[in-house]
């Protein structure tokens, strides 16, 4: 009986190990994804080189 508990409770330990794993991979994508984006339009911006829409449109 003693070791049928033990297993349980190594099985449940793993699971709930691999939910911590697979919320930690999520959260942190769904961080960087927007993140990203945004560093990236930053960038834009800091190298803007056109002064008026119609120097863009050129």
């Amino acid at each position: 009986m003693s070791e049928e508990i033990m297993t349980s409770i190594d099985m449940e330990r793993k699971v709930e190990q691999q939910q911590k794993n697979d919320l930690i991979t999520n959260v942190s994508h769904d961080l960087r994804t927007p993140l990203t984006s945004i560093m990236r339009y930053l960038r834009l911006l800091r190298e803007e080189k056109y002064e008026t829409k119609e120097q863009y449109d050129e």
